[in-house]
């Protein structure tokens, strides 16, 4: 199992960093686009944190 575990990451070790750069792009739109809402419309945004909050804390509630 570990030796296939190392073998993967030996064949996948160049495309790891096409993939982080992927991902660093696609990460700073993301900030771009949310501090652009953030600028916009705070209210919208605030209660989305609101959402997320209650349905973190309902599912913190099942979980214990």
């Amino acid at each position: 199992m570990s030796k296939l575990y190392q073998l993967n990451c030996v064949k996948k070790n160049k495309p790891l960093n096409i993939s982080l750069l992927f991902f660093i792009i696609t990460f700073s739109i993301f900030i771009d686009i949310l501090f652009n809402l953030l600028k916009k419309n705070l209210f919208i945004i605030f209660s989305y944190i609101c959402l997320i909050l209650k349905t973190s804390s309902v599912n913190f509630r099942n979980w214990r």
